[in-house]
């Protein structure tokens, strides 16, 4: 409670500095999260350490749940902060950043002051290996990190790139040892970060081409994919809950975007819309690998739709994170 109150407050103040013509105050109470007032309009308000594009789903979800309508956080990535405020939740982080409006009362939008990364997420740029290690871990069915062979043989890494990525887990208080074991202690953070670190920095590397249509998109489950590729995104969703009719498709693949020719379906093609990635990970997904993966996928795509089966997603198979 009181970390929240000194992110709140140190919102508020730089806030105001910047406003200096418009009254702002916290307003005392005994609420853990508490309020603002701004103009005479009162905001109650949801407080969180760092927010990042992959916890916009639940974070939309909570907010909307429980009557809040000013977000702050200590750290808002940028764009986490453009979709919140596509979803109409206003905004605020402790370095002055916001966007706050109430429909002919009230508008204010700053942007530009420079965000600082919570010391704890400053280890976590890892490259495609130590990312592939990360997705290992996530798909582990209990909390115990196995050991370093095993889970270099797991993700196809080197021994020295898993220790890596566990020193830097450890030192980031990701995973915690007992005795000679390591278990993992934070589980939902994980997720979060890996799927922010997949989206901003490892997906576009990971991308290996495109094909077109030729047959209606409409009919891509009839479509049987070479041994060695799957479907992502919207499909794979689909696939996975029946949720929602796919309208972008992806496929993860091991073989040469070329191959894709024998299913008569598609075509290679620079400027299509069907998008390959390298898959990056050893044997067969897992049904909880193939759940991260999808709510990644959909977490990448900036519309309601794919973030309300990105929410579906994490309610219903990654259950660890509620």
């Amino acid at each position: 409670m009181i970390k929240e109150r000194q992110i709140l407050e140190s919102a508020v103040e730089n806030l105001r500095n910047q406003c200096q013509r418009i009254r702002i105050e916290v307003c005392p109470n005994g609420d853990s999260n508490g309020f603002v007032d701004i103009s005479g309009i009162k905001f109650r308000c949801e407080i969180k350490q760092y927010v990042k594009s992959s916890q916009i789903p639940s974070i939309i979800n909570q907010c909307k749940s429980n009557g809040t309508n000013l977000l702050v956080a200590e750290y808002i990535s940028s764009t986490a902060m453009e979709r919140l405020v596509e979803q109409d939740i206003n905004v605020l982080d402790t370095s002055g950043n916001c966007f706050v409006e109430v429909k002919d009362r009230l508008f204010i939008h700053i942007t530009g002051n420079k965000k600082t990364l919570p010391d704890k997420e400053k280890g976590m740029n890892f490259k495609v290996s130590g990312f592939k290690v990360l997705f290992s871990i996530l798909t582990l069915e209990d909390e115990q990190i196995p050991s370093i062979r095993n889970l270099a043989s797991k993700s196809g890494s080197s021994n020295g790139t898993v220790k890596h990525v566990i020193d830097v887990l450890e030192a980031n208080d990701y995973i915690i040892s007992s005795g000679k074991n390591k278990f993992i202690k934070d589980r939902e953070r994980l997720l979060e970060d890996w799927v922010d670190l997949f989206n901003k920095s490892q997906r576009s590397a990971l991308q290996l081409g495109r094909a077109s249509w030729i047959i209606s998109n409409k009919e891509w489950q009839k479509v049987s994919l070479p041994e060695g590729m799957i479907w992502g995104g919207d499909p794979g969703a689909y696939l996975m809950n029946g949720y929602m009719t796919p309208a972008e498709f992806c496929i993860y693949t091991e073989l040469p975007v070329r191959e894709i020719v024998k299913t008569k379906a598609m075509v290679p093609n620079k400027e299509g819309d069907i998008i390959f990635y390298q898959k990056f990970w050893e044997g067969k997904l897992s049904e909880l690998g193939s759940a991260i993966l999808f709510y990644a996928d959909l977490i990448n795509q900036n519309n309601s739709r794919c973030l309300e089966a990105a929410k579906r997603i994490r309610d219903e198979r990654l259950t660890y994170t509620k």
